[in-house]
């Protein structure tokens, strides 16, 4: 990753904002804005962590396949 910047914003009173900017090294940018009471941000980003493990697995799996069984992108065999 090139770039990521976390900002935390207070908004409303009992209530922020968290804004994640992220520029990939390719120059793709992601930009998440979560905001609510400070329990809801925190489910939130728990749940942006667990759904980015997962992702990490299958990416790691198919890395796998590529490495070991010589497969293409899309997962067949070459």
């Amino acid at each position: 990753m090139a770039h990521m910047a976390p900002r935390l914003v207070d908004t409303l009173p009992g209530e922020l904002r968290l804004d994640i900017d992220m520029v990939g090294t390719g120059g793709d940018r992601l930009v998440l804005d979560m905001s609510g009471p400070l329990e809801e941000v925190r489910a939130q980003l728990d749940t942006l962590r667990s759904s980015l493990a997962q992702a990490s697995t299958v990416l790691e799996a198919r890395e796998f396949m590529v490495r070991e069984f010589g497969a293409d992108a899309h997962g067949g065999l070459r």
